[in-house]
């Protein structure tokens, strides 16, 4: 979601809560003060967020019900789809 210019109107409602004395001059000169800063804040906008590689698949998860979950211990459960060999292929890790 882009970060927008503030116009010198909302500038003034802003001001006249905090009671400092702008002039229509003062508030112009914050106003491109602003436009840097939102420019860096716009740019996160642009930048495509890093993922991890998955390299088994798996479900998003859910919550467990109380009946699964009588002690609470588990927070969320999913499954991962893990090589059909090794260690842990075909076994229940919990």
């Amino acid at each position: 979601m882009a970060v927008k210019k503030l116009t010198i109107e909302q500038l003034k409602r802003i001001a006249e809560k905090f009671n400092p004395d702008f002039t229509n001059d003062d508030l112009s000169s914050l106003q491109k003060l602003m436009e840097g800063p939102l420019e860096s804040y716009n740019r996160l906008n642009q930048l495509i967020e890093p993922g991890l590689s998955v390299e088994y698949p798996r479900t998003s998860g859910y919550r467990p019900e109380t009946e699964e979950n009588p002690y609470n211990t588990w927070y969320w459960k999913t499954t991962v789809k893990d090589k059909s060999f090794g260690k842990p292929a075909g076994k229940k890790l919990f």
